[in-house]
């Protein structure tokens, strides 16, 4: 018996609703153009040009003892990239920290890469004229 193929589906004509009370009642906010820009100066301009990253880190304490203190502290370098703090279809452009931040390469490419600090593998490109 011969298996048919499915059908590919169409695409939707509106977008997938975002429940805001299945999500803490965050609505989700996608920006585009001139407002997109606006956005990102305006989270620029709330990191006062360092990253916003922060991660744990071993802070020694006053009067020289060698135990310190783990703390959560800010990347010192200087933002330069808009990151978001959920990727692809999930991801928000409102000003909240929670959503977005100004960062740095490296602190952006570990968030890609899944926290690891590995790269993304290159997608493979074909050859066409050798199919």
């Amino acid at each position: 018996m011969i298996r048919q193929r499915k059908r590919i589906p169409t695409k939707r004509a509106t977008p997938r609703v975002i429940h805001p009370e299945r999500s803490g009642g965050h609505h989700r906010v996608r920006l585009h153009g001139k407002a997109r820009e606006q956005r990102r100066a305006e989270v620029f301009e709330r990191a006062g040009g360092r990253c916003e990253e922060k991660y744990p880190a071993m802070v020694p304490s006053i009067g020289g003892d060698l135990n310190g203190e783990w703390m959560i502290v800010r990347c010192p370098n200087r933002a330069t990239e808009w990151s978001h703090i959920r990727h692809g279809s999930n991801k928000c452009d409102c000003f909240s920290p929670d959503c977005n931040i100004a960062s740095c390469h490296e602190c952006h490419r570990k968030r890609h890469a899944g926290g690891n600090g590995k790269p993304c593998p290159p997608k493979v490109k074909q050859d066409l004229a050798a199919v």
